[in-house]
């Protein structure tokens, strides 16, 4: 039995697998809001992320996990004062955190997710989104940019027009080599696949391989963006934590596919946690789990 902490920009993400079955927990705790151009992690939602892990590493160990990894992402990468976070949860749970780079962030995720064939996945979180094009386990192209879901969400509460600055953004991917499918990964796709499928509670085995199409997509954007909170709070399959910043993360998707030019993606529940573990050699490659409560 292995654990694994993913410490995103939105959410703290626990994974328990014993090498077949899996189960995965979530705590949005909203690390990356309000870090702002100074790029510092504020102290509320630090020490809320903090008391998370520590929470999730202890419930890993009880559920007899051998080892326990914990992983930071853009959020923790890019923050000034990171190292106090770190340090932070070592002194709650004894726990070291991995900091991935740009690319090996971009690896993990595809290595979670890839299926056979050329294929392209993406990977919005918090506060960056990776795109990586590959063909079964090599990796071809892999580009990140600092922006994800609460990022975009704090610009669109400033004020910011989105639908250019997304368009300028996604410039930065540049061209990408060909590719047959797209795979999308992360909580915000789960939770647009979860809005689809009218989910209460969450089902993983109704998410993963789920299709949304770029109309799927552009007819939730176009109904969700101009409710009030509490309207949102109502749909089904939208956690009451994600109703406030859901919206920015689907124009991006909408305008991603576009972008590469593809009319459809599949979503996948393997994702960084899985592709953390087959980069270790824990987890084979080509790894595909069967959920179950394992907990």
């Amino acid at each position: 039995m292995y654990g694994v902490i993913d410490i995103g920009s939105t959410s703290v993400r626990l994974m328990v697998t014993d090498g077949k079955r899996v189960q995965k927990k979530i705590n949005t705790t909203r690390l990356a809001e309000n870090m702002g151009a100074a790029n510092i992690l504020q102290p509320v939602n630090s020490e809320r992320t903090a008391q998370a892990v520590a929470e999730f590493y202890f419930q890993a160990v009880q559920a007899g996990a051998r080892e326990v990894f914990v992983y930071a992402t853009e959020a923790v990468r890019s923050a000034k004062n990171r190292h106090a976070f770190v340090e932070r949860v070592k002194e709650l749970c004894g726990a070291d955190v991995d900091v991935l780079d740009k690319c090996t962030e971009a690896e993990i995720g595809y290595l979670g997710a890839a299926a056979n064939g050329d294929c392209c996945v993406i990977d919005m979180g918090g506060a960056s989104t990776e795109i990586t094009v590959g063909n079964g386990n090599r990796i071809g192209n892999e580009k990140s940019l600092p922006y994800g879901i609460v990022r975009l969400a704090d610009l669109e509460k400033s004020g910011t027009e989105m639908v250019s600055f997304i368009g300028k953004c996604l410039t930065g991917y540049g061209n990408l080599p060909r590719f047959d499918k797209v795979i999308a990964i992360g909580g915000t796709i789960s939770t647009m696949a979860a809005m689809k499928h009218s989910l209460e509670p969450y089902d993983p085995s109704v998410v993963n391989g789920s299709d949304l199409t770029f109309a799927d997509i552009m007819e939730m954007y176009e109904k969700i963006r101009p409710m009030s909170f509490e309207e949102r709070r109502k749909i089904k399959g939208l956690p009451e934590k994600r109703a406030d910043i859901i919206a920015p993360g689907i124009l991006m998707y909408a305008m991603i596919l576009k972008y590469i030019g593809a009319d459809k993606l599949t979503v996948s529940e393997g994702d960084g946690a899985e592709g953390y573990l087959i980069r270790k050699g824990i987890l084979p490659r080509g790894f595909k789990a069967e959920y179950a409560e394992i907990l």
